[in-house]
């Protein structure tokens, strides 16, 4: 009986792997890191999404890591994600 099992196991993890594999798309995406936004240099962020935007269509997304906001206050995050909905 536990023979049987594991050859339905295998059998069953050969199908999931073989289907999966056959769906898998490439995803491209940017790094952007320690950003360090301020209201005072946010133009900065402004034009790398512009940028961004504009000759590289194919990306699918960008990942935000490290300090992304220079200091823990609600105007300087506010102004972060409003340039990121634009």
């Amino acid at each position: 009986m536990v023979r049987i099992m594991k050859k339905i196991f295998y059998l069953i993890l050969g199908l999931l792997i073989f289907c999966n594999g056959s769906y898998a798309q490439n995803i491209k995406f940017i790094q952007a890191t320690d950003v360090h936004l301020t209201k005072d240099n946010s133009q900065y962020l402004k034009n790398f999404i512009s940028d961004v935007n504009d000759k590289y269509s194919d990306v699918n997304f960008i990942v935000f890591t490290g300090d992304n906001i220079n200091n823990a206050n609600p105007d300087d995050l506010e102004t972060f994600l409003s340039i990121l909905k634009q």
